[in-house]
């Protein structure tokens, strides 16, 4: 099956499952009877042409299967009994097992015969037409823009051939002896021509830029609005989860949401609904008593289960409450032994902030005895996981007899950011700006130097403290940090000191090279203006590396085996990065981040290859290349510019400089660049590549 057939199938399944769930359930609060048979057996009908038509046998069978539980009451108008009900919803269930399972599946690529390349979050969704439209209007206006800079363009072109005959008139004095009075005059005129042409020109680009750079702002926030999904969507999923719960355990719930006009990241929806399914349906199992019960405690029949997403920032709040029974402390006790968290004699003494945070960990269960929705030990840790996965937080407050909130605080997009700028001994790096808890100003003395780890006391609490330069690897600056920023992830906290904090501003995260791996206090990258990547830190990363740091603030760091390379960079974070793609492919890598110290590294150490930037502070790229080459020790050492440089000049005169090849950062390949080193060394050795 082509892949589109195979995602719109999908798409198309689960949502008349979930339409059938939709319709039984409202069928039973009418009786059996009514208007949602009609309706429930035609969305059997259609689901099964669908399943035909995907060659999905069977889901068919299963749609067919349906349509025969419903025939026999649809046909003689009777209300149907209860066990077909449950029939239907077992029915219902494995239709969804069979979709979810496609789901994990990989389509084939019918041209090629093997599985297609999917991303694990690949799904289709529903856009806005209104927004589409918007985007489509701005960039029309943008395109009207350029067009209006091309006439200032023109006027310039004007005023360059002003300037060309004005190029042999060098002053007033000459253009009288060479041309004579009238000819000064002219060249006069022609002069004050020139400066109104470069007048207007000037003045008509600014307006013009002005106006394209407000369009095109424009356009790329209706593009990121495009990208958000709105939250209605894990509502409905969850109230229809919360009612085939109750049904299923034979309780009474009232069911409320709000917020569901919320936008997020297609990735944040996907951890949400995840998330919110296991809060509703752990507030419903574990949390709401039985009718009676409840009668007998003074609370209404039905239980109370709100669930709402608030915006909070560049942040979203997921807040599932329920009116319940509260967190049973002695159930966590004895299911945190059963789970192998605690020993006997240490749960016993678990207070009840202790068992709110144990609820979180895998394989708790407070249900004795396996049911289908409980009992194995799968629940809460989803929350957790989803808040580790989204750099969010997960919290639960209880009372006893009264209830329980289950609180999910994540980032609204994981790719558009506003992220703080900061710079450490020449090196920069972007804190996402909801992880700063607190800016400082470091005075003398400010830094407590003790024997296992650095810290700074902050409201009398001690708190571990590293520089930047040193967290990220490199050699911590002269001198001691001028400032510093707290940096939180949920209820720990670690002290990041710099030379300067920057200010904040809005940024596109990148990920990093596959090769790159996952550095523990990265999130990804984010480009400059040149077109340089500049590391965005990962807040609950970058907490645990600041933590683990020794008394210098520099965490260890494993070198791997030759042959060695020395990269050659101004950048810390194409350093960082370029070490990385290169360990990964089995060598071992020296860093300097100029020319100079470049050199003097290569007069203590052979190298097998130098990997060198171009624009750096001093000597430049070029000029580290020809000194290499002019080195009877060096010279035959292979070299590769990495640059953000792509003009056919750069690229002669690195080829005039000795360079043995030339990488444009902007079409930057780590399997490239892994594969023209293995060549350039086997060169070197005399060895086939």
């Amino acid at each position: 099956m082509g892949s589109d057939l195979y995602k719109y199938f999908r798409m198309e399944a689960q949502e008349l499952a979930d339409g059938l769930a939709w319709r039984l359930l409202d069928l039973k609060e009418q009786g059996g009877q009514g208007e949602s048979l009609d309706q429930c057996f035609r969305l059997a009908h259609t689901l099964k042409g669908a399943a035909g038509a995907a060659k999905q046998l069977k889901v068919a069978e299963l749609a067919h299967t349906v349509e025969d539980v419903l025939t026999p009451f649809r046909r003689d108008h009777q209300p149907i009994p209860a066990a077909h009900m449950s029939e239907l919803m077992r029915l219902i269930g494995l239709i969804r097992d069979e979709v979810s399972r496609l789901a994990a599946e990989e389509p084939c690529d019918p041209e090629r015969g093997r599985p297609a390349r999917r991303s694990a979050h690949e799904d289709v969704a529903r856009v806005d037409l209104a927004h589409v439209g918007a985007l489509a209007d701005e960039i029309g206006e943008a395109i009207v823009q350029l067009e209006s800079l091309r006439s200032s363009a023109e006027a310039l072109d004007r005023a360059e051939r002003l300037t060309e005959a004005l190029g042999a008139v060098s002053s007033p004095e000459e253009a009288v002896r060479n041309l004579g009075e009238l000819g000064a005059r002219r060249a006069g005129g022609l002069y004050r021509e020139l400066c109104a042409a470069l007048g207007t020109a000037r003045a008509e680009l600014a307006r013009g830029i002005d106006r394209l750079s407000t369009e095109l702002r424009q356009a790329q926030a209706r593009t990121r609005e495009l990208q958000l999904l709105p939250c209605a969507g894990v509502l409905e999923a969850v109230e229809l989860a919360v009612r085939e719960a109750a049904e299923s355990l034979g309780k009474r719930v009232d069911f409320q949401a709000s917020g569901g006009d919320i936008r997020l990241d297609s990735a944040v929806i996907s951890g949400l609904r995840d998330a919110a399914l296991h809060m509703a349906r752990n507030a419903v199992d574990h949390g709401i008593e039985p009718e009676g019960a409840r009668r007998a405690a003074g609370k209404p029949a039905a239980g109370q289960i709100r669930l709402r997403v608030e915006q909070r920032g560049s942040r979203v709040a997921l807040v599932c409450s329920d009116d319940g029974r509260g967190v049973d402390v002695a159930a966590v006790r004895r299911a945190v032994v059963r789970a192998g968290l605690r020993r006997e004699e240490e749960a016993y003494d678990l207070t009840a902030e202790d068992a709110l945070e144990l609820i979180f960990g895998p394989g708790v269960s407070t249900c004795e005895a396996i049911t289908s929705l409980s009992g194995r030990g799968v629940g809460l840790d989803v929350v957790r996981e989803t808040a580790a996965k989204l750099s969010g937080t997960a919290s639960a407050q209880s009372q006893p007899g009264r209830g329980t909130t289950i609180e999910l605080v994540v980032p609204i997009s994981l790719s558009s950011v506003t992220a703080l700028r900061i710079e450490d001994g020449g090196h920069l790096a972007l804190l996402p700006l909801d992880a700063a808890r607190l800016a400082l100003r470091l005075e003398a003395g400010a830094i407590v130097r003790g024997p296992e780890r650095d810290a700074i006391v902050i409201e009398d609490r001690v708190v571990p403290f590293a520089r930047l330069a040193a967290v990220l690897g490199a050699a911590e600056p002269e001198g001691e940090p001028r400032c510093a920023v707290v940096v939180g992830a949920g209820p720990s906290q670690a002290v990041l000191g710099a030379d300067r904090l920057l200010g904040a501003v809005p940024v596109i995260v990148k990920p990093l090279p596959a090769a790159a791996g996952a550095p523990p206090a990265a999130l990804g990258a984010s480009l400059d203006v040149r077109g340089d990547p500049v590391l965005v830190l990962d807040p609950r990363g970058l907490v645990e590396l600041v933590r683990a740091a020794g008394p210098s603030g520099a965490p260890r760091r494993e070198r791997r085996p030759p042959p060695p390379i020395l990269v050659v960079d101004d950048s810390l974070t194409t350093r960082m990065l370029e070490q990385s793609i290169l360990e990964s492919g089995g060598y071992e890598v020296d860093l300097a981040s100029s020319g100079e110290e470049g050199l003097r590294k290569a007069a203590e150490r052979r190298y097998g290859l130098f990997l060198v930037d171009v624009e750096m502070p001093g000597m430049s790229g070029f000029q580290f290349a020809e000194r290499v080459r002019a080195d009877p020790a060096l010279r035959e050492t292979p070299l590769v510019i990495v640059t953000s440089l792509s003009s056919a000049a750069d690229r002669r005169r690195a080829r005039d400089a000795g360079a043995d090849d030339y990488i444009v950062k902007g079409e930057f390949d780590q399997r490239r660049l892994l594969d023209t080193v293995a060549e350039l060394l086997a060169r070197a050795r005399g060895a086939p590549s």
